[in-house]
């Protein structure tokens, strides 16, 4: 079982938030709010089961007696459980986050939603493989199929969320300048055509604002390019995807930075001048 590997997949970072209606499988109520505080509870259960499980793992590890063996098998049949419920839940906490990500269209939700919900169903139906009678071997041996199954599909869409997610920050602020830029160059005109100023005196903004939205607007692209790739056909592109998508991401850091210190300059022109 790929507990600390499951663990650290969990928590992978956003580029820029941190990861902590719509569907059938989702009730119309269920906002980030609820979601956040059920993948916390979730998350207990999860520490507080694994806790169990290792310190019976390690009992029947040091003395292997017929009724620790027993234990050991409880313990691991309640924490598969409580796996899937936590796994669930931040397949939920995403999905929501999604459907309050203001700076993704529609059609990038719903390709978010056939991933993530295809994952929380085949969770839910896992409840069904096992028993209270199966062995601690039965056990183990279905536990593996998750750690397959999250390493094949739910770690993909994990991922293939975060980094739309992140694609969706960087959207926002774009769209946030852009609104304020085209107040202002509606404003510039104005004040040109009532001969309070020459149209020269704005160009070098207009010049350099429209080449960071042109700039963003590539990195905008190349990140969904990237984020596709994330379930390509070859594993060694499917491992590097996310980490392209986030290293793409970073440049437009520097790209917003700019274009907020061009409209700033180009208010304070157009401010001094009214």
């Amino acid at each position: 079982m790929k507990i600390k590997k499951l663990v650290s997949l969990l928590f992978i970072p956003c580029l820029a938030w941190v990861v902590f209606a719509a569907s059938q499988v989702y009730a119309q109520e269920f906002n980030f709010t609820k979601a956040k505080a059920d993948y916390i509870f979730q998350s207990d259960n999860y520490k507080n089961a694994l806790f169990d499980f290792n310190s019976k793992k390690d009992s029947y590890n040091k003395n292997q007696t017929l009724s620790l063996k027993e234990e050991l098998r409880i313990s691991l049949l309640n924490f598969v459980g409580i796996r899937n419920e936590f796994i669930k839940s931040y397949l939920n906490l995403l999905r929501t986050k999604t459907v309050e990500a203001a700076g993704l269209g529609e059609a990038q939700k719903q390709s978010i939603y056939t991933q993530l919900d295809k994952e929380v169903v085949w969770y839910d139906s896992r409840e069904n493989s096992y028993s209270k009678d199966n062995t601690l071997e039965d056990i183990l041996n279905k536990s593996k199929e998750e750690d397959s199954r999250y390493e094949t599909e739910t770690d993909p869409a994990i991922k293939y969320t975060l980094a739309y997610l992140s694609y969706s920050d960087i959207t926002l602020l774009k769209n946030k300048h852009l609104e304020i830029y085209k107040k202002l160059k509606t404003e510039s005109e104005t004040l040109v055509g009532l001969k309070r100023a020459d149209q020269n005196l704005f160009k070098r903004w207009f010049d350099d604002i429209d080449r960071e939205l042109s700039n963003l607007e590539a990195v905008e692209k190349e990140a969904v390019d990237a984020t596709a790739k994330i379930y390509a056909e070859e594993s060694w592109e499917r491992r590097k995807s996310y980490e392209n998508v986030v290293e793409i991401l970073q440049k437009s850091i520097s790209n917003l930075s700019r274009l907020n210190n061009f409209i700033k300059e180009l208010e304070t022109v157009i401010k001094n001048i009214r």
